[in-house]
């Protein structure tokens, strides 16, 4: 499922020149025309889930959206709770179907649903529509749900992995520059600097001739350890999810593998059990690198330390 189509909790709430995506109840939308089976099917959906809240798209006025009330349309109606990250999906009462003729039916849009009747590239590949409101309702208790450990890693590995394939592209430059000396270097007597040096060492105690290429030299193992080193080792990373319950800060330790591995459809990168821990409890080594990372940039990979994919999501170095 295209990550544009899922929705982060931190968004909602954020407007742009009167647009966006806001939270809302039932008793804000007229009862007119098809919200009343959108009112239906929320308070149904609200019956399944106590703790859940609504949010859907918001227009300007300007934009001629004069028969919505308070501007709401709600065309998608996204359903999540505050200790989450993704909405788990929405819920319309709309014509969604590839051929629209107006015929409105009850929608379930998630992440865990494949349509095939639909190909994937298209919205409708993960919904599921019915013109009953009792099968709605069952669709909606087995498709909507919070995002599991393995899809938090799959929905938020794409900055590190970023981050990491960077720091390897630049350490393999560094190593590139290095070599080049040795390559393109100056040549004595139609030789490259390198056979001369080297001819001298066989005939030599291993005293160079010439004190810039002592330096290239040292320069070039340094980096060719380092980029041996990372090589041998691969960096790993705990996926370190950070929430509040019943005013509590919680910290999820997802321990991950294989990152920057190509295909990720059903692909596990958990390496071993996740934990839930507390302040008291978390790995002093893991706090201190969350620490570092409270004040990096979202976005911002620091190498040794690790990514800060959003406010709630870290990846640190194990």
């Amino acid at each position: 499922m295209s990550h544009k189509n899922v929705v982060r909790v931190s968004d909602v709430g954020i407007l742009v020149d009167g647009r966006g995506i806001r939270e809302f109840t039932e008793d804000e939308l007229d009862q007119d025309g098809n919200n009343q089976y959108v009112i239906m099917f929320m308070k149904e959906i609200r019956k399944i889930f106590p703790t859940i809240k609504f949010a859907g798209d918001v227009f300007n006025p300007r934009d001629g959206v004069t028969y919505a009330k308070n501007n709401l349309r709600p065309n998608k109606i996204h359903i999540y709770t505050d200790t989450d990250e993704w909405c788990w999906g929405w819920i319309a009462y709309e014509d969604y179907k590839v051929d629209s003729a107006g015929d409105c039916m009850y929608c379930v849009y998630s992440r865990k649903i494949e349509n095939n009747k639909y190909d994937y590239s298209r919205i409708q590949h993960h919904i599921v529509m019915t013109s009953k409101l009792d099968i709605a309702v069952r669709n909606a208790k087995r498709y909507l749900s919070p995002f599991n450990f393995k899809e938090i890693v799959d929905y938020s590995k794409s900055g590190v992995v970023q981050g990491l394939e960077e720091h390897e592209r630049a350490i393999r430059n560094t190593l590139f520059e290095a070599k080049k000396p040795f390559q393109e270097g100056p040549s004595i007597g139609g030789l490259p600097q390198l056979f001369t040096e080297l001819f001298h060492l066989v005939d030599s105690e291993y005293k160079f001739l010439s004190e810039k290429f002592t330096n290239q030299l040292s320069t070039l193992r340094s980096a060719y350890e380092h980029y041996v080193e990372h090589d041998k080792n691969p960096v790993s990373f705990y996926c370190v999810r950070i929430h509040e319950r019943r005013g509590h800060q919680l910290f999820d330790v997802i321990p991950t593998k294989d990152l920057t591995a190509s295909s990720w459809g059903n692909v596990s990168r958990l390496d071993g059990d996740p934990t839930t821990c507390t302040e008291e409890t978390l790995p002093t080594d893991i706090m201190g690198k969350l620490s570092v990372l409270s004040i990096a940039e979202i976005g911002e990979y620091i190498h040794d330390v690790g990514y800060r994919e959003s406010e709630g999501i870290f990846y640190v170095t194990q």
